[in-house]
């Protein structure tokens, strides 16, 4: 059986619209990592600006116009076409501005207590039976190279 629903019809099935157009349009569907609308392969945000507003010139990126920075917001209304310097001054401005780090990360594979097991671990190398960074690195499944890192405080250095 075909699906008769246009890709209008699925894009706004997902999005809970209130009856004052100068509000939020919030997704309620899939969100990536940085908590972003996610539609038919693209950002939400910016399907919903090219299927009210027309095509996102190369280069440019969809953002959304102050005071609405709400990631989820998908009201065409809201948003509006930009640079990265642009993106990374709104950033700046509106103090959004953070990165994640340690086991925040979505690929982390330590936890900051794993973290200090490993540099206590190697600080007591002969009390442990500790001989190289490799044997560290097979206990906690990462490589040689992530261990020498994190005991010379070079990755981890926020604990």
């Amino acid at each position: 059986m075909h699906n008769s629903k246009s890709i209008k019809d699925r894009f706004l099935s997902k999005v809970s619209i209130s009856e004052d157009r100068n509000k939020c349009w919030i997704w309620v569907a899939n969100c990536n990592i940085w908590g972003y609308g996610k539609f038919n392969g693209n950002g939400a945000h910016r399907f919903s600006y090219e299927l009210f507003n027309g095509p996102i010139p190369q280069g440019l990126f969809v953002l959304h116009k102050p005071p609405c920075f709400n990631r989820k917001c998908v009201n065409p209304d809201h948003l509006y076409l930009g640079t990265q310097q642009d993106n990374m001054n709104d950033m700046k401005e509106q103090e959004r501005q953070r990165y994640l780090e340690g086991e925040e990360l979505p690929q982390s594979k330590l936890t900051e207590e794993n973290v200090l097991v490993i540099r206590h671990m190697w600080n007591n190398k002969k009390r442990f039976g500790v001989a190289k960074q490799s044997d560290l690195a097979d206990m906690f499944g990462i490589s040689q190279c992530q261990i020498s890192m994190i005991v010379r405080n070079l990755s981890w250095k926020h604990i």
